[in-house]
């Protein structure tokens, strides 16, 4: 991730390494899906203001969601739920200085 960029872009790709390092950290089983989701909504969000390249944060979202041991046994498992919360989030863009949405705003 570029630390390029405005203000608020680099803002925005802040948001996404922290999401994805916190999503990377989840080793154990057990809400790792619904923080994916999560992630990608907010992400979505960002990606909805103009702040963020999509296929950038998809693929951000990816690899830490690899990391934290999804998809081993069904691979579409990761896609879909990026899917489903970045296609939430493009619902909803988000601006710098707002506060997040608890909400996911769709299942995984």
């Amino acid at each position: 991730m570029t630390r390029q960029g405005t203000r608020e872009q680099r803002w925005a790709a802040g948001i996404l390494r922290s999401e994805c390092d916190e999503l990377a950290a989840m080793k154990q089983p057990g809400g790792r899906n619904n923080r994916l989701n999560l992630a990608a909504y907010r992400a979505g969000q960002l990606v909805a203001a103009g702040l963020l390249d999509q296929a950038v944060a998809e693929e951000h979202l990816t690899e830490a969601a690899q990391a934290a041991g999804l998809g081993v046994d069904t691979p579409r498992e990761i896609e879909k739920t990026i899917r489903s919360g970045m296609t939430a989030g493009l619902a909803r863009p988000r601006r710098m200085g707002t506060a997040p949405v608890r909400r996911m705003g769709g299942a995984a």
